[in-house]
């Protein structure tokens, strides 16, 4: 078993999900956004956090 501070302790850099991450940063702005302000949050600021805009029709599509 390998002790604290040994090498087996720290996590591997070369894994990560860039999905991952991106979602838990779209979370953040969501919960940040939320708890900061006094009232709900309408659909169309939580569509231009999560980076979603409406298109002439109605219909949502991404700005990425």
């Amino acid at each position: 078993m390998a002790g604290a501070g040994t090498q087996d302790d720290r996590p591997d850099d070369g894994l990560t999900d860039d999905d991952l991450e991106s979602e838990i940063e779209l979370v953040s702005r969501l919960v940040v956004a939320a708890t900061s302000s006094e009232r709900p949050l309408r659909q169309d600021e939580v569509d231009h956090l999560l980076g979603v805009e409406r298109k002439n029709d109605g219909a949502a599509g991404s700005y990425r």
